[in-house]
């Protein structure tokens, strides 16, 4: 009962076209979430498989790969080469350093949904519908999110780009189907 009495004191000096404008977009917004997540649940991304064999792109975006070798040369004149590989083999390995946590090994299984620092772990459905906020305990939603943004895939990038070596990019692969899947 105290809670609807607040509600109602919070809307009690707002015109009643600005509470029918606000209650009309609530509605709407709702509308919209809904059929949202209805598309998205009948019609999930689908990457083609092929797409990831051969590794080599379709299209030259921000660099070409017949200039390889002057990449190349421009990483080892910055002396940054060891530097790539040793962040990239520590991304295999799923050690990461999220939001100044130090260096954590974050299982076989990447914790997509989960606070690795306590352990909750978000339940995957429509973004809408998720709680990010629980004053019940202590977990932050920016540490799974940080881990989601894939930044981190720079960097296995750059160690396919001087290496070669496919393992780098079969990761790429996994993680990016294991983050859909999840």
């Amino acid at each position: 009962m105290p809670n609807i009495t607040h509600k109602l004191l919070k809307y009690k000096n707002q015109p009643i076209k600005k509470l029918t404008k606000k209650a009309l977009k609530k509605i709407k917004n709702k509308i919209y979430f809904s059929y949202r997540r209805y598309r998205v649940c009948k019609n999930p991304i689908d990457i083609p498989t092929d797409n990831f064999y051969s590794f080599y792109p379709k299209c030259s975006f921000f660099y070409d790969l017949k200039n390889r070798e002057k990449y190349i040369e421009e990483i080892k004149k910055l002396g940054l080469e060891n530097s790539i590989i040793n962040d990239a083999n520590l991304i295999l390995e799923h050690k990461f350093n999220l939001l100044g946590s130090g260096e954590k090994y974050l299982g076989e299984k990447l914790p997509w949904n989960e606070d690795f620092k306590t352990g909750f772990r978000w339940e995957n459905k429509f973004y809408k519908d998720i709680k990010i906020v629980d004053l019940n305990n202590n977990a932050d939603v920016k540490v799974p999110w940080e881990l989601s943004r894939f930044q981190h895939l720079f960097t296995l990038g750059k160690a396919y780009l001087i290496t070669f070596d496919e393992k780098y990019a079969l990761e790429f692969k996994d993680e990016i189907e294991d983050w859909i899947l999840s």
